[in-house]
């Protein structure tokens, strides 16, 4: 999740084209986070963010947490990620 929150405030961001590393459920990019999330977890496979080494910001942990729980309430899943 830190890796798709810090995609958005990067260069990689584009307020027209949206993100330019993750997509969104529609499959252009992402132009929140919950998309990219929900794309992530609607695609098939696994991403690995090998080679990341920042340590993540303890104060994100409850924003990454409302937006599992608002995907998990939307498309009533069980699993945890």
């Amino acid at each position: 999740m830190d890796a798709i929150h810090t995609a958005f405030s990067s260069p990689f961001h584009d307020p027209v084209r949206g993100n330019l590393i993750w997509l969104g459920v529609d499959g252009k990019g992402a132009r929140t986070v919950e998309d990219a999330f929900a794309r992530r977890k609607a695609a098939p496979g696994a991403f690995s963010t090998a080679g990341i080494t920042k340590k993540i910001d303890l104060g994100k942990l409850p924003k990454y947490a409302e937006i599992v729980r608002n995907y998990k309430l939307k498309h009533q899943t069980k699993d945890i990620d």
